[in-house]
């Protein structure tokens, strides 16, 4: 028990050395505690927790139904998060507005005025800082210049290689979230 506390330790201090940031990971034996934005209840975090990133944040859910309620309307919900900084504009506060919002993989981000999204998305490496889940491998990849990459229906799906991407396009559909 101690031994593996420690190499999560060592493990979070030399990821963060790199300046990466992974997927939340979160501990059984020291869940931690959240207050879901759908439904404002409490509970405990554990590893099969559904969550969203926006700005960078993750955002927990506390049942399978709450992430579809909050990508219909992620404005109202993502209210509850707390201060959102600009991606772009570093220490501008981001507004949440649906023309300010730039949707990545299962990614929010908010812009604090109309020019950072096209700053955003025209150099997303610069600005994503978590790692991204391949929408049809489900393999975690960090963003580089060269990413393959679509926009569809609004969102844009980065792709951890060409085959996933060639895989998202013929069937899009069966990989796009709904209700971006």
């Amino acid at each position: 028990m101690i031994v593996s506390r420690w190499i999560t330790v060592a493990v979070a201090g030399a990821v963060l050395g790199t300046g990466l940031t992974l997927r939340p990971v979160v501990a059984d034996d020291a869940a931690q505690e959240a207050v879901c934005p759908v439904m404002g209840s409490k509970f405990k975090v554990t590893k099969s927790s559904q969550f969203r990133m926006v700005n960078g944040k993750a955002v927990y859910f506390c049942c399978g139904g709450c992430p579809a309620a909050f990508d219909k309307e992620p404005e109202k919900y993502a209210a509850k998060v707390g201060d959102l900084a600009c991606p772009v504009m570093e220490g501008s506060p981001a507004k949440l507005n649906k023309t300010l919002r730039v949707v990545v993989n299962e990614n929010y981000y908010y812009m604090c005025c109309s020019a950072c999204p096209g700053a955003f998305t025209g150099a997303p490496e610069k600005y994503i800082t978590n790692e991204l889940k391949d929408p049809v491998t489900g393999k975690m990849f960090r963003v580089a210049s060269n990413q393959p990459h679509v926009e569809y229906k609004g969102a844009h799906y980065f792709f951890a290689d060409d085959s996933s991407k060639s895989s998202f396009e013929r069937t899009p559909d069966k990989y796009a979230r709904k209700g971006n």
